[in-house]
C-alpha cells in the first residue's frame, strides 16, 4: 500500500471510530500524523509508519511521549496514544509500547476494531451466494469458478472476468444482466473470494436482495444483512461506513425486489419500480468503492429504466450480459479446472448450470449413466431433479423439489395452447394451475416464488405475464406429462388437437423416453384410434419410428385426422394401413420407402426428403396433399446433404450433368470431380461405365480422355430417376444402389 493511501484510510477509519475529525497536527515541533480532539480534556495521537525497524520505531514512540506531556502539561489534557503500521511489528517492538502505554496494531487489525470485518468475511464466506447452491445439502456452491466472457452493451464488446474486478476496484458501477441458470450468482461468490484476496482498504459487502423483502432504506437493508450473520453489534459501525463510502457492494437479484403494488398502467409500473428501488439508489449514492448488481432480463422495460431507477450516473457505469451457453472452449476448460474426463455429447445443453453438473462432486451414478448411453431424456431427468433441489434450497423450501417439479410439468402441459408454444401465463393463470396442483392457494412467500419459477421469465417488462425461457427445457417437461400419464393400458385421455407442438429435439426426448418404457407402434396405433388429440398420436408414433428396427411397420387402419407434428421419418420402411387426413407435416422423410393401403389427403408437407419432385411421390400422396420443397438433387453440396448412399449420390450427379446441364457433353474428370478425398473415384469409374453398358451414355475420345454425351431417348427415364430418387423402382437404381 502506497504511505499516502495508507496515511489517508487510517485517518478515515479513526474519525469513523471517534466520530470526529482525523487531521495531521504539528505540536511542539513534532508532527504527528492524526489528531483527534474528543473533548477539551481527552485526545487521541495516531503515528503512522510503514519503515518498522527498531529505531524509527522508538523515535515514534518518544515523539509521542513528548507530545502527551506538552498536552498534559499545558492544558491538561489526557490522551491515548496508537502506533498503526502495514505489517505485524516484532514482539520486542510490542513490548516496548506497552511498556510506554502505546497500543500499537496494523491497518488491518484497527480497521476489525471499528467493524470486524473479518468476522463477517468468515461468516458471509460459509453461506450461499444467491442460487448457487449444492442441490444436496442447501451449501454454497464447491466448484472451481470458470472465468467466462460477458457482452459488454456499453461498448460493445467481450468484457472478461478480470475486467470486472478492474472495474470494482477503480470505483466503477456495474450492471449484470442474465437469464436464470447463467451464473450470476456463481460469479458474485468468486468476485467475493477474489476480491478479498486482493490488498483493498474498503469492506467488501455480498447481499442477496431476496432475503430483504420490504427493505425501504440502506440504512435498514446494512442492519438486517449484519443481523443475518450474527453480527448485529457491528450495524452501527457498518453504517458509518455506508454513509462514508467505505464499502463495495456486491449485490445480486435487482429482480428479486419485492413489488408491493401493481397497476395496470405501464407508465404507473415503471414509477412503482422507481419508488421500490430508492433503497438501491441510496446504497448507490454513497458507494465509492465500486458497486455491482445483477438479475434477469426484461425485469425493466429496457436499459434506459433500468438506469434510472438503480441511480447510475452517465459514464459511470457498464451494462453487462451473461452468455446463455458456454462455448466449447469455455467447456474444456472447465472439464480442466474440475478433472472431468467423461465426454460430453452433442445433444448435451451447454447452460453453466448443466455444464456445472458434470463436476466430480457433484455428478450422481444416474448422470453418468445416461451420458454413457446416450440418452438426453435421462440426462434431462437428472438435471431436472437438480434444478429442483437448487432451488428448493435456494428459495428456503418455499416448495419442496417434487412440488417445484409437479408445477413446472403442469405449466408446461398449459403451453399445448397457449398463444406461442412458451406461453404467456398471466399471474392468475400460474396460480390457479398452482391451485390446481396442491388444492390451496398460494399466499405470500409461495406466492412470490410463483414469479421467479426456473426456466421462466417476463414476456416483457411491463407486464407480470411468464413465459419459458428455454424450449428445449419445455420440450422435456412436455415428455415428462408423457412419462406420468402414459402407462401399459392407454393413452393420456385429451379432447382437443394441442395448437403447439414438440420441437424436433422434443421428439427425440420423447423417443429416447419411450426406447426405455418401451412402447411399440402396434401399441400407440392401437391405442391412438379413439384420440381425438391426433397431435398426440403423430408426436408418439414419430418418436416410436425413430426406435422401430422393423422394416415392415403395420399401422392396421388407422386414420389420423387434423394433427400437426415437427418430423415424421418413413425411410427404408414398408408402411401398411396408414391414412392422414388434413394433417400438417414439416419434414417427410420417405427415403427407400414403400406404401400399402396408404392415403395422404389433404394434407400439407411443406419439406419432402426421399424425392426430388412432386412426380417422384408414391401414388398414396393425393393431388390435395400440398408441397413447397423437395429434396434437392442440382449440386454436390445438396446431393451430398441427402440420405442415398454414395454410390446413389454419384448416380444422381452424374445423370443431373449430362442430362439437365446445357453442353455436347462432360469429361470424366467434370463427372468425377468434387469427389476426391470424400468418396471412392473407382465406384465413379464403374457407374460411369455400367451407364454406358446400359446405353444411356455414349462416349468419344476428347484431347484429354473420354467425352461422355447423354443418349436422349433415356432423357425421361433419367428424370423419373431424378425425380423418384430412393423410391425409383428402375433396374438401374437398383443395380447402382447394390455397388459398394
Amino acid at each position: 500500500m502506497k504511505w499516502q493511501t495508507l496515511e489517508e484510510s487510517v485517518r478515515d477509519l479513526a474519525a469513523l471510530k471517534w466520530s470526529r475529525p482525523c487531521v495531521k497536527e504539528t505540536i511542539t515541533g513534532v508532527e504527528i500524523d492524526g489528531v483527534i480532539r474528543i473533548d477539551d480534556d481527552n485526545a487521541i495521537l495516531i503515528q503512522i509508519t510503514k519503515n518498522e525497524t527498531l529505531g524509527k520505531f522508538r523515535k515514534d514512540i518518544l515523539d509521542i511521549e513528548l507530545i502527551r506531556r506538552h498536552l498534559f502539561d499545558k492544558n491538561y489534557v489526557s490522551s491515548k496514544s496508537y502506533i498503526i503500521t502495514e505489517e505485524p511489528v516484532s514482539s520486542l517492538m510490542q513490548q516496548t509500547c506497552t511498556n510506554k502505554k502505546v497500543q500499537t496494531m496494523t491497518f488491518n487489525e484497527f480497521r476489525n476494531e471499528f467493524f470486524d470485518y473479518s468476522s463477517y468475511y468468515f461468516e458471509r464466506s460459509k453461506r450461499p451466494f444467491g442460487s448457487a447452491v449444492e442441490p444436496d445439502t442447501g451449501g454454497k456452491e464447491s466448484n472451481r469458478f470458470i472465468k467466462v466472457g460477458y457482452n459488454n452493451k456499453t461498448n460493445n464488446t467481450q468484457a472478461k472476468y478480470d475486467t470486472i474486478t478492474k472495474l470494482l476496484t477503480s470505483g466503477k458501477k456495474v450492471v449484470l444482466k442474465g437469464e436464470y441458470g447463467t451464473g450470476k450468482s456463481r460469479l458474485i461468490q468468486s468476485l467475493f473470494e477474489d476480491l478479498n484476496k486482493q490488498e483493498h482498504q474498503e469492506y467488501i459487502f455480498a447481499i442477496d436482495l431476496r432475503d430483504y423483502k420490504g427493505v425501504a432504506s440502506a440504512d435498514e437493508l446494512i442492519r438486517r444483512h449484519l443481523r443475518k450473520y450474527g453480527l448485529s453489534k457491528y450495524e452501527d459501525s457498518a453504517v458509518k461506513c455506508l454513509y462514508a463510502g467505505r464499502i463495495l457492494f456486491i449485490v445480486d437479484g435487482f429482480d428479486e425486489v419485492a413489488i408491493q403494488s401493481w397497476s395496470e398502467n405501464p407508465k404507473k409500473i415503471v414509477d412503482i419500480r422507481f419508488q421500490e428501488f430508492g433503497f438501491i439508489r441510496e446504497l448507490l449514492q454513497y458507494s465509492h468503492k465500486g458497486f455491482l448488481i445483477t438479475g434477469r432480463e426484461h425485469f425493466f422495460n429496457d436499459d434506459e429504466e433500468m438506469i434510472r431507477a438503480i441511480g447510475l450516473k452517465k459514464n459511470d457505469y457498464v451494462i453487462l450480459e451473461s452468455k446463455s451457453e458456454f462455448t466449447e472452449t469455455e467447456i474444456n476448460e472447465f472439464k480442466k479446472e474440475n478433472n472431468i474426463s467423461i465426454e460430453i455429447p452433442k445433444w448435451f445443453p451447454k447452460k453453466p448450470m448443466a455444464v456445472r453438473l458434470i463436476s466430480d462432486n457433484t455428478i450422481s451414478d444416474e448422470l453418468i449413466h445416461s451420458l454413457k448411453l446416450d440418452s438426453p431424456f435421462l440426462f434431462w431427468v437428472s438435471f431436472f431433479d437438480f434444478i429442483a433441489e437448487r432451488d428448493s434450497n435456494a428459495n428456503k423450501n418455499v416448495l419442496d423439489p417434487d412440488s417445484i417439479k409437479q408445477l413446472l410439468i403442469a405449466l408446461a402441459h398449459h403451453t399445448r395452447n397457449t398463444e406461442q408454444t412458451t406461453g404467456p401465463f398471466s399471474l392468475d393463470t400460474i396460480n390457479m394451475i398452482f391451485k390446481q396442483q396442491f388444492g390451496y392457494e398460494a399466499v405470500e412467500e409461495s406466492a412470490a416464488y410463483l414469479q421467479r419459477l426456473p426456466g421462466m421469465g417476463r414476456v416483457k417488462s411491463d407486464s407480470y405475464d411468464r413465459t419459458f425461457t428455454d424450449e428445449y427445457f419445455l420440450d422435456f417437461l412436455r415428455v415428462e406429462k408423457y412419462r406420468d400419464e402414459l402407462s401399459d393400458d392407454s393413452l393420456p385421455s385429451m379432447s382437443s388437437v394441442w395448437k403447439n407442438i414438440l420441437s424436433e429435439k422434443g421428439l427425440d426426448l420423447l423417443s429416447n423416453f419411450l426406447g426405455n418404457v418401451p412402447a411399440s407402434i402396434d401399441f400407440i396405433s392401437s391405442k391412438a384410434k379413439n384420440q381425438k388429440n391426433s397431435t398426440m398420436a403423430l408426436e408418439l408414433i414419430s418418436a416410436c419410428l425413430q426406435n422401430d428396427n422393423n422394416k415392415t411397420i403395420n399401422f392396421n387402419g388407422l386414420v389420423i385426422d387434423g394433427g400437426e407434428v415437427v418430423f415424421m421419418d418413413f425411410s427404408n420402411k414398408e408402411i401398411f394401413g396408414l391414412t392422414m387426413e388434413e394433417c400438417l407435416i414439416h419434414r417427410l422423410g420417405i427415403t427407400s420407402s414403400s406404401f400399402a393401403n396408404c392415403a395422404f389427403r389433404n394434407s400439407y408437407f411443406p419439406k419432402i426428403y426421399g424425392v426430388s419432385s412432386k412426380n417422384g411421390l408414391p401414388q398414396s400422396f393425393d393431388k390435395s396433399c400440398s408441397f413447397d420443397e423437395f429434396e434437392q438433387v442440382s449440386s454436390i453440396a445438396k446431393v451430398k446433404g441427402t440420405q442415398l448412399s454414395p454410390s446413389q449420390q454419384y448416380l444422381v450427379l452424374i445423370l443431373q450433368k449430362v442430362f439437365n446441364q446445357k453442353g455436347a457433353g462432360r469429361k470424366e474428370e467434370v463427372l468425377t470431380r468434387g469427389f476426391d478425398g470424400i468418396f471412392d473415384k473407382k465406384l465413379a469409374k464403374n457407374i460411369l461405365n455400367l451407364l454406358v453398358r446400359e446405353d444411356i451414355l455414349t462416349t468419344h475420345p476428347g484431347d484429354e480422355g473420354l467425352i461422355y454425351k447423354a443418349n436422349r431417348k433415356h432423357h425421361a427415364r433419367a428424370e423419373s430417376i431424378l425425380e423418384e430418387l430412393s423410391l425409383s423402382k428402375d433396374q438401374l437404381w437398383a443395380k447402382v444402389s447394390q455397388m459398394k
